[in-house]
């Protein structure tokens, strides 16, 4: 039996490791893996949703294999738990500056200058261009 690119484990062992995973009829979820061939005999298997699980194998199978059985040996005496953490609440520091410039006499006239000196940015870069083709 061929092992898919995306292996299935069991959702009561692993469970949800902060991405999405894709449920499988079975009660089993996929879990992402890359699967990368680093010589004519050496495949990397690497758990892309949970760092520190990448394994060897001489295969693309193989590696799969042996990923699959490093997850369930690493899970076998283990559970996941999750906590409910509030978020912290951090004030935008723009906030306070905001609407600063709403009733300056002089913000058009700021403005035109703006776009007159990129007019005159793009016309150099333009100029620099042409000398250069």
């Amino acid at each position: 039996m061929a092992i898919a690119l995306i292996i299935q484990i069991f959702h009561e062992q692993i469970g949800y490791f902060g991405m999405t995973t894709m449920p499988f009829p079975s009660g089993s979820h996929a879990s992402p893996v890359l699967v990368t061939q680093q010589s004519e005999r050496v495949w990397i298997a690497k758990l892309l949703n949970w760092a520190g699980f990448s394994v060897e194998g001489n295969s693309r199978e193989e590696a799969l294999r042996n990923l699959a059985q490093h997850v369930r040996a690493e899970l076998a005496d283990r559970k996941i738990a999750y906590l409910d953490l509030p978020v912290m609440q951090v004030e935008n520091p723009w906030l306070a500056i905001a609407g600063k410039y709403a009733d300056d006499p002089n913000w058009d006239d700021y403005q035109a200058s703006i776009a007159e000196a990129r007019r005159e940015a793009n016309t150099a870069m333009d100029l620099d261009l042409e000398s250069i083709v």
